[in-house]
């Protein structure tokens, strides 16, 4: 505090007050208690952050478990997100698997393409879904190709153990279709036919000790290009139809029949052996 004189008045008198200048009594004590109040703030600021730094482990790398890398972000230990994750790649330390837990579903989507996973279903929504190996010759080829047009499979062997088989709606291309070992393999066709192509041959084949039976409530149609082979010890034909003698000739070998063929329609039929063209034998019944 320091004392001030006035000026003389107009009249040339010295004054007789002085003015006091500066800051004194409850402003004064106020002050002093302002600059007390911001010190105390700044001292618990400064504690407080230090308190947070230490507690969540801050350090040039990272925040804890959560350290930042020069690929990106990694994270020690198991991380909880209460938002969704936007991420280009998502992997795992090399000798630990990556887990997703979650209490409701587990939703990954990329663009148009989306896996849901729930308590009830795997839901995948793709226009191709495929399955690679990396043990396989040629990883770049996937084992399993799935899309609205077809279904692809390049793995070496195909098995289906369901009780009932397999159901297929459309076509199957593969190179070969075989029974597990000591089982019958059966190819049926309930209300429908069944049509088997190949585009240099069609091998049916059975085991030693097993038999080959085509069965149909029609007819059975054998199709090629050049023959047709039946290489067995026997070969079963049963439920033809059996032309009887015209003009009431009788029969040399009783319970004996020779194999004919409908001209036309290529159907057969069976005759009795004796020694006669099959002609003789034709009607128009068994040949319309």
């Amino acid at each position: 505090m320091r004392l001030v004189e006035k000026s003389n008045d107009d009249d040339g008198h010295p004054p007789n007050e002085y003015n006091v200048v500066g800051i004194y009594g409850w402003r004064k004590r106020c002050l002093y208690f302002f600059i007390l109040f911001l010190v105390a703030v700044i001292i618990i600021n400064l504690a407080l952050t230090i308190w947070i730094l230490v507690v969540m482990d801050f350090s040039v790398s990272g925040m804890g478990s959560l350290k930042i890398t020069q690929s990106g972000i990694r994270v020690e230990g198991k991380a909880e997100f209460l938002q969704p994750l936007y991420a280009r790649d998502i992997s795992s330390a090399e000798s630990s698997p990556l887990s997703i837990q979650s209490q409701q579903a587990v939703n990954i989507v990329a663009g148009a393409n989306k896996l849901s996973l729930d308590q009830d279903a795997l839901s995948i929504t793709a226009n191709t879904f495929q399955v690679h190996s990396q043990s396989s010759a040629s990883p770049q080829s996937p084992l399993l190709s799935l899309s609205q047009e077809q279904m692809s499979v390049t793995a070496n062997q195909l098995y289906a153990t369901g009780p009932l088989g397999v159901a297929l709606e459309g076509s199957l291309t593969t190179s070969q279709i075989q029974s597990p070992p000591n089982e019958a393999l059966s190819l049926q066709a309930p209300s429908g036919k069944i049509l088997i192509n190949g585009s240099s041959s069609v091998q049916i084949q059975a085991g030693f000790l097993g038999d080959v039976n085509i069965l149909s409530y029609t007819n059975i149609t054998l199709t090629a290009s050049s023959s047709i082979v039946l290489d067995a010890p026997a070969v079963y034909v049963t439920g033809l139809k059996i032309s009887q003698p015209q003009g009431g000739l009788g029969t040399l070998w009783p319970g004996t029949y020779q194999v004919c063929v409908c001209a036309g329609s290529f159907k057969l039929y069976l005759a009795p052996y004796n020694a006669t063209d099959c002609s003789y034998y034709s009607s128009n019944v068994i040949c319309p």
